[in-house]
């Protein structure tokens, strides 16, 4: 797959550089699958694989972007498109600011975070995962939904200036389980993650599902009167605050459009409770760390929060140097979250 890629992303760039043309291509492929249950049945099993192209043409100030959704096989219809991104940059409003143009010093193969056994999923095992996480909880009154979706992302970069092309790939895999009872109308859910095959643990989410279902079955219902209460939230709550807070608050670019609870102002001042740490950290490859952003900077590991104290904003791609007053401030041009 990866020589596939370098090829057509090669073979653009070199068609590009012959129109004259400062071009940075961004290629985004998923090889996406889906199974879902509904009522203890099979509802839908589909793959959907989809090539998208970001094209963005630089002359001096100007800039212009097309998208498309590609057929990587088609070249010539890519290349038409590199034509009516070069007629479209003549005409672009200059920019109040020099624009960066992703300049890729270095060769990059990051696949740390690709399982081939979980790309290879096949439907049987699919089909056998949701069976083993059912077991013997499904009766005439207790039904199964949910869906099992996985695949492939593929992620690449090169731009005129170098021949270098960056390549990323990775898998993963998300399932969500939901037992429900048709008479009383109660149901519990469970999910699990895995970026690997050997993640994949559906004994243990039918145990999870087992103790919730012998709660609603056999435990005294209780109407708690109106009042406070202590509500204890697991892991998927605090996930889904963390990628809230990683996604906008302390986004650069996020922050520059209002977006953020957060300001310049507030940079060095301690913010949250000192137990608190919050690390961008590209050598995690279990949550998808890439080692170089976008525009072909390495990354390092960076803290965003240390010991309750906010020490910077992530950037985003294409952010113009005049707005950046600190360098540590902005570790890298572009933010991936998947």
């Amino acid at each position: 797959m990866k020589s596939k890629v370098t090829t057509l992303l090669k073979t653009l760039r070199a068609y590009a550089i012959e129109k004259g043309l400062r071009l940075a291509i961004d290629f985004h492929q998923e090889d996406s699958y889906l199974m879902r249950f509904a009522n203890s049945a099979i509802s839908l099993n589909t793959n959907e694989k989809l090539t998208r192209l970001d094209l963005s043409a630089f002359e001096g100030r100007k800039c212009a972007t097309y998208s498309m959704i590609a057929d990587p096989n088609d070249v010539e219809s890519i290349k038409s498109a590199i034509d009516t991104l070069a007629e479209m940059v003549k005409h672009a409003a200059p920019l109040s600011y020099e624009p960066t143009f992703p300049v890729y010093k270095r060769e990059i193969h990051d696949d740390r975070a690709y399982c081939p056994n979980l790309a290879r999923l096949s439907n049987q095992e699919r089909l056998d995962y949701f069976n083993t996480v059912a077991g013997d909880l499904e009766n005439d009154d207790i039904k199964l939904s949910g869906n099992f979706a996985d695949g492939t992302t593929i992620n690449a970069q090169i731009s005129t200036e170098t021949e270098h092309v960056q390549y990323f790939i990775s898998t993963d895999a998300q399932i969500l389980v939901v037992l429900s009872s048709l008479s009383l109308k109660w149901e519990v859910n469970a999910e699990q993650s895995a970026q690997r095959k050997r993640h994949l643990d559906p004994q243990a989410m039918h145990e999870q599902l087992a103790l919730l279902v012998k709660y609603y079955q056999e435990a005294e219902a209780v109407q708690l009167p109106v009042g406070k209460y202590k509500v204890v939230f697991g892991p998927a709550a605090i996930g889904e605050v963390l990628s809230m807070m990683g996604g906008y608050a302390m986004d650069g670019g996020m922050q520059k459009l209002g977006y953020s609870f957060l300001s310049a102002e507030d940079i060095g001042k301690q913010l949250f409770s000192s137990d608190f740490q919050l690390v961008d950290d590209p050598n995690r490859s279990d949550i998808f760390g890439q080692m170089a952003d976008f525009a072909g900077m390495m990354r390092e590991p960076f803290s965003l929060v240390q010991d309750g104290t906010f020490k910077g904003f992530t950037g985003i791609k294409m952010l113009p140097t005049s707005t950046v007053k600190h360098r540590q401030d902005i570790p890298c041009p572009i933010r991936v979250w998947r």
